[in-house]
């Protein structure tokens, strides 16, 4: 497995990302207004498996529960609607 760090490798990505918004017509948000690299590094970057157990929160009467694919895509739509992302 080859890892790579966002941060690093984003780091000279901003002459990029405001040729992307200048052609797509989006908002004028910086990289750094919009993300927060180390810490997609930190989330993604974990050495062991995140394991969870909801028994208690369900055992407390929470049912709640959403599709991470839809959430994503919505979430995704929504950048989209608000020219934040071609």
């Amino acid at each position: 497995v080859q890892t790579l760090s966002l941060a690093q490798f984003m780091a000279d990505k901003e002459p990029l990302w405001q040729e992307i918004r200048q052609r797509y017509q989006l908002r004028n948000h910086s990289l750094a207004q919009l993300t927060n690299w180390t810490f997609a590094d930190f989330v993604l970057g974990c050495e062991y498996d995140q394991m969870s157990d909801m028994t208690k929160a369900r055992n407390a009467g929470w049912i709640g529960a959403n599709d991470s694919e839809k959430m994503y895509l919505r979430l995704l739509q929504d950048l989209r609607k608000n020219h934040i992302i071609p």
